[in-house]
Parts: C-alpha cells; sequence; structure tokens
C-alpha cells in the first residue's frame, strides 16, 4: 500500500508538472505573438488588441503568415530566436484580403447536385467523385475527401450506383487516412442494410493500412482496422500479424487478441511482447488496460504463473464483480454514428436494440 501512495503521489505530480509546461508554453507563445506584433509593424502605426493563441503551432503559422511583409521579417526571427521558436515554411502561407469565410472547394462540393434518376445519378456522382479528387490534390492539408464522404452519405444513392459509390469510397481509404472512420461507417451502414460489400477489397485494403500504420505507430488508424476486420469477419495475413505483434497500444492489442481468438489472425501472431505486460507491476502503469483484460478474458496468462489480477487487492475486486472494459461480443454489432471522437457530446458507435 505505502508503494501504491508513492506511485501515485509521483503520477500526479508528473501530471501538474507536464500542465505547467503546456500554461507556460501558452504564456510563451502570447507574449512571443505580441512582441512580435510590435516590432513588425510600420512607424506610426496603431496599435490594435491581439488574438490569443493556445499552442506554439497556432502562435509559429500565424507569424509565418506575416513574415513576408517590409516590416515584420526579420523582427519576427529575432523575437522567435528568443523565445527558442522558428518559422516553418511548411506552414507558411500569405493569404490577401478579404478573406472568404468557406474555402471555395468546401462551396463547390456542397453546391453539387444528385438527381434522383440512377442514369443521370451516375453521371453526378462520376463528376462529383472526379472533381473532388483534383480539389484534394489542390488542397492538399485541407480535408477535401473527408468532406465528400461524408457529405455523399446523406445522398439517396440509387441501389445500382451503389458500387460506383463503394469504388469511390475504397480509394478515399488509400489516400487519406482522414476518411478512414466516415468510410468504414458507410460501408458497415450498407452492409447492414443488405447491399452487397466487396469483402474481398475491404480485406486488402485493411491488411495495407495495418502493416503502414502500424510501422509509423499510428494506434487510432491501426485499432480502427482491425475493429473492421473484426466486424465484417475478414481474415489477417501474415505480414498484418507480424506489424500488430510489435504494438504495444492496449487497445490495437486488445483487439488483435479478440481477431485472433475469433479464428481471424491464422498465423503469425506474435504475443509475447504483450506477454511482458502480465504483471501486477503493469496494472498501474500505460499498460494497464491490457495487463486487465487480457487477464480477465483468459487471452494472456501472468508471467509469474500466479494471477496477478486477482492478487491485487485493487483490481481483484474489479475482476471479482465482473468488471470489464471491452464487450467483444458488442463489438461485432457496433455500428459507428459519425460523430467525432474527440466532440465528447455524443457515443461514436451504435447498437441494435
Amino acid at each position: 500500500m505505502a508503494r501504491k501512495k508513492i506511485d501515485d503521489e509521483l503520477t500526479e505530480l508528473n501530471q501538474r508538472s507536464e500542465t505547467m509546461d503546456k500554461q507556460l508554453a501558452v504564456v510563451d507563445g502570447q507574449i512571443a505573438e505580441r512582441e512580435v506584433d510590435l516590432r513588425a509593424a510600420p512607424p506610426g502605426a496603431k496599435r490594435v488588441p491581439l488574438p490569443v493563441f493556445e499552442s506554439k503551432e497556432a502562435l509559429e503559422k500565424a507569424i509565418a503568415n506575416r513574415h513576408k511583409t517590409p516590416y515584420g521579417h526579420e523582427s519576427a526571427k529575432e523575437v522567435l530566436r528568443d523565445f527558442e521558436l522558428e518559422l516553418k515554411p511548411e506552414k507558411t502561407s500569405i493569404i490577401p484580403l478579404p478573406i472568404p469565410q468557406q474555402p471555395s472547394w468546401v462551396v463547390e462540393l456542397r453546391n453539387h447536385q444528385f438527381r434522383s434518376g440512377a442514369r443521370a445519378q451516375w453521371g453526378d456522382l462520376m463528376s462529383y467523385f472526379d472533381r473532388a479528387f483534383v480539389l484534394a490534390q489542390a488542397n492538399p492539408k485541407m480535408i477535401v475527401l473527408k468532406y465528400a464522404v461524408q457529405r455523399i452519405r446523406y445522398q439517396k444513392i440509387a441501389p445500382s450506383n451503389w458500387p460506383l459509390v463503394q469504388e469511390f469510397l475504397f480509394q478515399c481509404l488509400m489516400v487519406e487516412t482522414g476518411t478512414f472512420y466516415p468510410v468504414l461507417k458507410q460501408l458497415v451502414e450498407h452492409h447492414v442494410a443488405g447491399r452487397h460489400v466487396d469483402l474481398s477489397a475491404v480485406e486488402e485494403i485493411i491488411n495495407y493500412h495495418i502493416v503502414q500504420h502500424c510501422r509509423l505507430g499510428h494506434g487510432s488508424e491501426a485499432a480502427w482496422s482491425v475493429w473492421a476486420a473484426i466486424r465484417f469477419e475478414i481474415p489477417l495475413d501474415k505480414s498484418a500479424a507480424a506489424a500488430l505483434s510489435g504494438v504495444s497500444d492496449s487497445i490495437v492489442a486488445l483487439l488483435s487478441l479478440d481477431a485472433h481468438h475469433a479464428g481471424l489472425i491464422p498465423s503469425g501472431l506474435d504475443t509475447s511482447h504483450w506477454q511482458t505486460y502480465m504483471t501486477a507491476e503493469a496494472l498501474y502503469g500505460e499498460a494497464w488496460l491490457l495487463s486487465y483484460e487480457a487477464n480477465v478474458k483468459g487471452w494472456l496468462k501472468s508471467v509469474s504463473g500466479k494471477d496477478h489480477v486477482a492478487s491485487d487487492s485493487n483490481f481483484s475486486f474489479l475482476k471479482s464483480e465482473g468488471v470489464c472494459f471491452y464487450d467483444e461480443k458488442r463489438a461485432r454489432t457496433a455500428i459507428p454514428t459519425g460523430a467525432s471522437v474527440g466532440a465528447g457530446k455524443a457515443p461514436i458507435f451504435s447498437f441494435p436494440v
């Protein structure tokens, strides 16, 4: 108990330190932004209140947008050096006034019309998809394809045009990571509604995504990929299994273990890395969810040979009460709602009644 108390106090201290660092960074950013404005203004310019920036990135981009003015370039660089900041060329853009309230690509895609007749609608869909890809290439830093995918969801698609829409969704999945969640939502919805979903294409895309995102350390995308494999009962190949084996993310690990025990990862999965977290110490670390849940589900054994969860005074109570944090049965019937994961106002899944 003494050790746990010390661990808790250290954790709280670290959290306070991280919070303070973030607050100091915000204050530094506000001071630096104000100083740049004062130094960059031409002689005799009127001083006006300035916006507050909540991060170094927001500050640096704001400064970058003005750094080519006759008065501002060198002054901005000097002030940034004082605050250990620097201009980032990839985030630099000069936007002349007046600035439109909405990007032109949003207006164009939003105003695109879809007719109800299947033949006419096919042509409308083709022109919409072609234009979406052109706009995405012209605006590589914008979420053009994500917007295009979300908008098409609210159109009444003729059954004969669904294969065309599906092909568009697959292309979006391959080229823009941000479309992952809205595309999966539409595929699941159409699958539940009885429309044909090309599962062989989904299998190829999902296996590709797992390898790529595990390599890059993108836990969210890897997790969605494994969940999609579970939802559609798609097998994962050896390359995907090998990539998943080295991931430390608890969510990815639990989904992978579930898929493995369901027979969706027939070979190639090495659980030895996750096995190291099956200890009493790991219950109080970053991988506590994996350490607890894999034990409760019986997917991994304790390193010591003795049940490390049942031996812990805190987690043993949760286990005895049947508490679990991952419901593998509901995972197979879940339907994404389309709500933003970070919104905090609506569940990101719905379930059949």
